[in-house]
């Protein structure tokens, strides 16, 4: 429990660095995309479980298509941040 509060606590630090790379013209819309697909993926994680997983029988899902499952949007969104994030953020410049 302690491990999954204190990741949980700070996840939220990402966001308010991402917001110093984001322009103020389009800050506050971006950051409610970023919160958006965040609870959407709150919502789809039980879901994704419970389609991977199965319902608890022997004859269940298996954990690693879960894990994959969970695994491939932050896959892609690393790949896209190599790309895409400017290497040195604004306030060092």
């Amino acid at each position: 429990r302690f491990m999954v509060g204190f990741g949980t606590g700070g996840a939220t630090v990402p966001f308010d660095i991402f917001a110093e790379f984001i322009p103020t013209t389009n800050r506050g819309m971006n950051l409610l995309y970023i919160e958006l697909f965040w609870a959407l993926g709150s919502l789809l994680t039980p879901l994704i479980a419970m389609w991977t997983l199965g319902d608890g029988e022997a004859d269940g899902g298996s954990w690693r298509l879960m894990v994959i499952c969970c695994a491939v949007p932050c896959v892609v969104s690393a790949i896209l941040g190599f790309w895409l994030v400017p290497e040195s953020p604004r306030w060092l410049l």
